[in-house]
């Protein structure tokens, strides 16, 4: 289930946009990279909530129960990521 949540623990550390090696034509989004230029475009991040999820999978849970009569598990994150 994808974040749709509130909650922003201080424990969760906020993301960084990614470094583009230009030469691999690809983008790392490790923390621990340093000299790096995180300002391209290419690698950034969106930082948005993910509006509208949960009630989606609920609908997408009950309607599985209703055509093949089991509810499956449904795990939520409440996390803003």
């Amino acid at each position: 289930m994808p974040h749709g949540g509130s909650l922003r623990p201080l424990e969760m550390n906020h993301r960084l946009q990614g470094c583009y090696d230009a030469d691999a034509d690809e983008c790392n989004f490790d923390s621990s990279v340093v000299n790096c230029d995180r300002k391209e475009r290419k690698c950034r991040i969106v930082a948005h909530s993910d509006l509208g999820t949960q009630p989606i999978a609920r609908v997408m849970a009950d309607t599985i129960q209703k055509e093949l009569g089991i509810k499956p598990h449904v795990v939520m994150l409440h996390t803003h990521r």
